[in-house]
């Protein structure tokens, strides 16, 4: 059968010592797990919770404040004018940046409590509401026609920006009358664009990247309202626009056509970002429809998708075909954009979501924690446009297509900027689902977290108190309004060699890659999961080693120096060339090799790697000063050396890949 995933070359080797627990009558299990090979998509599919159910904790609530309180986020109004402020009468601009600025400042600030931003969130929807014309059109003009609106290649793609975040304020405020809102103007596009001979996607001529192929994520705004309200309208109104997209013969960005994700043989060509957010409209459609097509076509999606990976999760693009995949297999060495790495992890949730496959929930993890910690200064005052795993310089000129290697506070082209803010309100979002028809709850992603939802009827809250993936032991407070029985499923990673879970009076059954515990559950209940990574050096496309432990990759840290370019005049805030500190420390690292033999299957020197906790580390921000380390053998020039690795999220420079000693 076919494989979601590449199947990577692993190797255990680890110095980690395990906890041992006293047997106290609690319910204590274990399994050994391998890593996982996925194959055909699953017939299982879960349920997604209202955004309102799940709140962060610890420190990913504590780095979603300080990037919207301090970080680059919160001077972005300043920093870069709108096209077609948000606040102002809607006269002119593209969409994107106001739609994906608002649908930030909506989910960040109803997540964290953050009362600025809450205040600026009503603010924004108030304007939207009271500007919305009486056909129901949010826009910079109301289309009489479908040949009106079809001519703005854009309008499509801004709309569904901005409606996507206006549904989350429904979803966050549950005032009904923003879900009637976007009904009324989705209603309108369905008059416009529900019949065949009207078409949207009839070629792209003017605008760079491919607006009028953006505009395919209005599926987005479609699949949430059919999750809202059940009506099958929006449902036929998505397969009318996908027929619509992959028909069309003069369009930018077509990897996602029908014909050509049946293609296995034609791997992804085009433009990252469209890639990344196209892929989970194929997800959904295949879940709705009986036509086998749809369903082979995910699946290819699926497999094209994770082969363009790089070992951070970033969805590399060819250097030379500016922001493109370029038909290539995931790099260290090929750059990533900021856009497509969070598109990439909505897919790959949404993917989860649908298909229960653990890889898929693994891969989105590895680009959170990973490659969307790497591509941004930790404090939130910059990030990349573009950054790669093997980065031994971020630097550029504003002149040139050189300005995305920068760390920016802003840079000249925002959209990356822009999306910042939406990659940790998304993965909250997706941390708990409903399984077995409603009945029982998923723990889908961990970190710390909140639950507040109903099982069978009752009000329930989970606390899930972390702090993954820094550490691998999590315990789950249950506090249900009354006793009440119900199942929840655990996700068992594959890195987790073997995973014990502690639950008084539950039955305990191992599920495939799922933990299942059934209990009657009374307040205070406590659930203690404990995963036991080894480190795992794994092997990339070029046939180099990368190593992992848990949900964490590790790298070389390169020493750098920070050169402002441009100063912005909101203090603290500039444009950084970012070079080595000293180019010695570069070629020293350049040269080292990973010596593990020609057979690393069998490898049984468990001195070369050893993990060691750093306890001068930020709880609240464990990216700033590294959590932890893992002391790994090298050799260099004939000799061995050690050196600290460190999460490729407590770095900017950095050497991730290395080739081995055969």
């Amino acid at each position: 059968m076919k494989k979601i995933c590449r199947i990577l070359l692993l190797v255990m080797i680890c110095w980690v010592p395990v906890a041992q627990y006293a047997n106290t009558g609690s319910h204590l299990r274990s399994v050994n797990t391998n890593c996982c090979e996925a194959t055909s998509l699953r017939n299982v599919s879960f349920t997604p919770l209202s955004l309102s159910e799940i709140k962060p904790g610890g420190w990913i609530k504590q780095q979603m404040i300080r990037d919207i309180s301090t970080g680059n986020s919160s001077h972005l109004e300043q920093m870069r004018k709108l096209g077609e402020p948000i606040t102002q009468p809607a006269t002119g601009g593209y969409g994107e940046f106001e739609g994906n600025f608002m649908d930030a400042v909506i989910r960040n600030s109803f997540l964290s409590d953050y009362g600025p931003w809450l205040e600026k969130a009503r603010g924004i929807v108030k304007f939207l509401l009271e500007n919305q014309d009486s056909s129901g059109y949010m826009g910079k003009e109301n289309p009489n026609n479908f040949q009106t609106l079809s001519q703005k290649e854009g309008e499509l793609w801004g709309q569904c920006c901005f409606l996507r975040s206006m549904l989350a304020f429904y979803e966050y405020s549950q005032e009904k009358k923003y879900l009637e809102a976007v009904e009324k103007s989705v209603n309108q596009m369905i008059s416009l664009f529900g019949e065949k001979s009207n078409r949207y996607f009839v070629g792209e001529s003017t605008i760079e990247g491919g607006a009028r192929a953006h505009g395919l994520m209005y599926i987005d705004v479609l699949e949430r309202l059919y999750l809202l309200t059940g009506d099958q309208k929006y449902v036929n109104f998505a397969f009318r626009l996908f027929d619509d997209y992959s028909n069309s013969i003069n369009l930018k960005n077509t990897d996602s056509q029908l014909d050509n994700l049946l293609n296995i043989n034609l791997p992804y060509l085009h433009h990252a970002p469209h890639v990344a957010e196209h892929a989970r409209v194929i997800y959904w459609l295949s879940t709705l429809s009986s036509d086998p097509k749809y369903r082979k076509a995910a699946q290819n999606s699926l497999e094209k998708l994770v082969q363009a990976l790089s070992p951070s999760g970033g969805l590399v693009t060819d250097d030379r075909i500016l922001e493109s995949v370029g038909g290539k297999y995931g790099s260290a060495e090929l750059r990533y954009e900021y856009c497509s790495i969070v598109e990439t992890a909505n897919s790959l949730e949404s993917a989860f979501q649908k298909f229960g496959d653990i890889s898929l929930a693994e891969q989105a993890e590895n680009v959170v924690f990973n490659a969307g910690q790497a591509a941004r200064f930790s404090d939130g005052k910059a990030n990349a446009y573009c950054s790669k795993d093997n980065q031994i310089e971020a630097s550029g000129t504003p002149d040139n297509s050189t300005f995305r290697y920068q760390y920016a506070a802003c840079h000249r082209i925002a959209c990356c900027v822009y999306n910042i803010g939406r990659l940790m309100p998304y993965y909250v979002s997706n941390m708990w689902m409903k399984g077995d028809n409603g009945k029982s709850l998923v723990a889908a992603f961990y970190g710390p977290s909140n639950l507040n939802t109903k099982i069978t009827g009752v009000p329930i809250k989970i606390e899930q108190l972390t702090m993954y993936p820094f550490e691998n032991e999590i315990t789950m407070v249950v506090n249900p309004d009354d006793t009440v029985t119900f199942d929840i499923l655990l996700r068992n990673p594959s890195w987790s060699k073997t995973t014990k879970v502690m639950a008084e009076g539950a039955r305990i059954l191992f599920e495939d890659d799922f933990i299942r515990l059934t209990k009657q559950w009374s307040k205070g209940d406590e659930v203690k999961i404990f995963f036991t990574p080894s480190v795992d050096v794994k092997v990339s496309y070029n046939n180099e080693l990368y190593v992992k432990r848990g949900a964490l990759l590790y790298a070389l840290k390169i020493n750098e120096n920070r050169i402002a370019t441009k100063i912005w005049d909101n203090p603290g805030f500039a444009n950084y060339n970012i070079i080595p500190f000293d180019n010695k420390e570069v070629n020293r690292f350049q040269g080292y090799k990973l010596p593990v033999g020609s057979n690393i299957n069998v490898l049984s020197d468990t001195t070369m790697f050893a993990y060691w906790k750093n306890p001068g580390s930020s709880l609240d921000f464990p990216y700033d000063t590294p959590y932890g380390t893992i002391t790994a053998t090298f050799l260099y020039n004939g000799q061995r050396v050690q050196e600290k690795l460190v999460p490729i999220g407590s770095t900017i420079l950095r050497k991730t890949t290395f080739s081995t000693e055969r």
